[in-house]
């Protein structure tokens, strides 16, 4: 017989994981922390730890801009995410970064721990320049859609006030 938390477990993935409303930086920076407290990058398990650091920053670029990216290769998910309005430079630094958490993850390259440490830095930076990025996009969303608004009040206003 199976344990039953693993039949749980079966049942539970395949009637999907409970959809996380947090914003999706929230859910990345919490993933990060738990990464961090892991320390995996200390104990020189790279091939775990950047299984972990690419799909925190695949998942959270996938969630923010509507793409299924962790079941993209590398090649299709750079080429999807160049048809994106992303901050500048920041798909010249995700190629470099996913190019080489490919070769930690698939070629057995041993990379230094400063090297880790670095593309930890990086993805904390990812996840943060893209949501500033996108609240910034919303704010001038809802000044122009505030300004329009107006506009068509006082419009409104000034076609009753004539009749």
């Amino acid at each position: 017989p199976r344990p039953v938390v693993s039949q749980a477990a079966r049942r539970r993935k395949r009637a999907g994981a409970p959809l996380d409303l947090r914003p999706a930086w929230e859910i990345a920076f919490e993933r990060l922390a738990l990464l961090q407290q892991r320390n995996l990058a200390g104990q020189e398990k790279y091939k775990e730890y950047y299984f972990e650091l690419t799909e925190i920053a695949r998942a959270y670029l996938g969630r923010m801009y509507a793409i299924n990216a962790l079941d993209m290769t590398t090649e299709e998910f750079l080429d999807r995410f160049q048809k994106e309005e992303l901050p500048p430079d920041l798909c010249d630094g995700v190629d470099r970064f996913l190019h080489h958490a490919d070769l930690v993850k698939f070629a057995r390259f041993i990379p230094q721990r400063e090297r880790a440490e670095t593309d930890f830095t990086f993805v904390y930076g990812i996840i943060e320049e893209v949501r500033a990025d996108y609240q910034r996009r919303q704010a001038a969303l809802l000044a122009v859609q505030a300004g329009s608004g107006k506009a068509g009040a006082v419009g409104a206003a000034a076609g009753s006030a004539q009749t």
